[in-house]
């Protein structure tokens, strides 16, 4: 998790062979998006997938909760 509220964090607290086909199609529309994927921090869990927030991310995921 994020504290900072600048990162999305996907797969939050998997391995990195857990959940390997859902990461792979993450990662092609994180590609697609144009969304700035960034390395995840020293002492993130093995896995997790790291996007700067965006404003159209934001939307998307309000309109989910």
């Amino acid at each position: 998790m994020d504290p900072s509220d600048q990162y999305y964090v996907f797969f939050d607290a998997h391995g990195v062979d857990d959940d390997r086909a859902d990461r792979a199609v993450l990662l092609k529309l994180i590609e697609f998006l144009g969304l700035e994927r960034i390395d995840a921090p020293a002492g993130a869990a093995e896995g997790e997938v790291w996007v700067r927030t965006e404003a159209r991310l934001d939307v998307e995921c309000a309109r989910w909760s």
